[in-house]
């Protein structure tokens, strides 16, 4: 999967865009959609901006719209879960660090982080936010 960092994406993805690229890995990993390059990317960028699911900023302002943009439906709990929460197996979740959001495997761990390799794991998670596929 294409990291966030990429210099081929506007700035806004590469300094703010963690919470977009967890969607989209976990869209990717589930089959809803291919990415092969950063233009895929900024594709979904541009269309979840006119969906409103994100700002030009990358600030999720829909969880399930971005989600939808993926396609992939999904229905967003609303809350931020605490860290001991589990997933059940329908269910995706997004770890939220201090200033980072990646994803994770539904037991807390990550499986991608669009950073690559971060300091996200040294840091405590603040939180989750859980969505079950339907």
């Amino acid at each position: 999967m294409i990291l966030q960092k990429n210099a081929d994406f506007p700035e806004e993805i590469q300094e703010y865009g963690c919470g977009l690229m967890s969607v989209i890995w976990h869209a990717a990993r589930l089959e809803a959609i291919k990415i092969d390059c950063a233009r895929n990317i900024i594709d979904i960028y541009n269309s979840a901006i006119a969906h409103d699911a994100i700002r030009d900023d990358c600030y999720v302002q829909d969880w399930e719209g971005l989600f939808k943009v993926c396609s992939l439906d999904v229905e967003y709990t609303g809350r931020h879960e605490t860290p001991q929460r589990d997933c059940a197996d329908d269910e995706i979740e997004i770890l939220r660090y201090p200033g980072h959001f990646v994803a994770g495997d539904g037991a807390g761990h990550t499986t991608y982080d669009p950073w690559g390799v971060s300091n996200a794991a040294q840091k405590r998670m603040r939180s989750k936010r859980v969505f079950k596929l339907v």
